[in-house]
């Protein structure tokens, strides 16, 4: 037969997981076809030496050679079709009895005013030559949490002073020190599903934080009794009622000087703490 709309290609997924770096790695595994086709075009069926439909090696998908699901009527019947199959990966870092900082958000204001405050516009990192590296572009905040007796945690954030683009120093007489980020209460989630007291979504709490390099604001808290293992998560954008904000302080500038569009950005750093634990 030839190569038509009547015959099935495409693949059976079949996963192998891999678990962390402790699972030993897994044998490759190449696709398996139960059809071959020959120099003219013509698929021909795989079969035993008992004349049954079987498979065969593939190779690997992509790389020229077809999974075929033979299908030698076009109609699906059982004893004229094959089967096709093909490997991919799943992955993942089993944790236990340990306390996780996930991921940190950046957050970008935009273009503003000295002296106003304005609302964040999105979460992607603008300042290529930042001093901070971890912060993630889709806004989320995120704690893991396997230890079994759950004792509680807080995740607490500061804010530096800001900076020009090389790092340097806005002006002298502190000027980079005049500014407050204002983290806004955000719903949590566990495990992807809301985190909810009753009827009431759980949230980080909101914190206003000078850029003073030192003072320290609990966002997000959990103790004994009101949360369990898992994996808790706030996603702070643009979309949120009522989104972070930043109040930009005075960068010394007057009317009277030549106009400007000055670049600055500060690190924000979270700190992840476990809870001490109560007698």
């Amino acid at each position: 037969m030839k190569l038509s709309k009547n015959v099935l290609v495409g693949s059976l997924a079949v996963s192998g997981m891999v678990l962390g770096a402790i699972a030993p790695a897994l044998t490759a595994q190449a696709a398996t076809t139960s059809g071959t086709v020959d120099a003219d075009g013509n698929v021909q069926a795989v079969k035993d030496a008992d004349g049954n439909i079987t498979t065969a090696d593939a190779g690997q998908l992509g790389k020229g050679n077809l999974a075929i699901a033979y299908d030698e009527k076009g109609d699906g019947a059982a004893a004229t079709t094959g089967t096709a199959t093909a490997g991919s990966n799943a992955a993942v870092q089993v944790i236990n009895g340990v306390l996780v900082l996930d991921k940190v958000p950046d957050f970008n204001f935009g273009a503003a005013a000295q002296e106003t405050t304005k609302v964040m516009q999105d979460n992607t990192k603008t300042a290529s030559n930042s001093e901070a590296v971890d912060g993630n572009a889709d806004g989320i905040l995120q704690v893991t949490e396997s230890r079994s007796q759950v004792p509680g945690f807080t995740v607490s954030a500061t804010l530096g002073n800001f900076v020009n683009s090389d790092n340097s120093a806005i002006t002298t007489g502190g000027k980079g020190a005049d500014f407050s980020l204002n983290l806004k209460a955000t719903d949590l989630t566990l495990n992807d599903a809301a985190w909810m007291n009753g009827n009431i979504a759980k949230q980080t709490s909101a914190a206003t934080l000078p850029s003073d390099g030192t003072t320290s604001k609990n966002v997000l808290q959990e103790s004994t009794g009101n949360y369990t293992t898992g994996t808790y998560a706030a996603k702070y954008d643009e979309n949120a009622t009522d989104p972070t904000s930043l109040y930009v302080g005075n960068m010394g500038k007057t009317g009277t000087d030549a106009p400007s569009v000055q670049a600055v950005h500060s690190t924000i750093t979270w700190t992840l703490a476990a809870a001490a634990v109560t007698a």
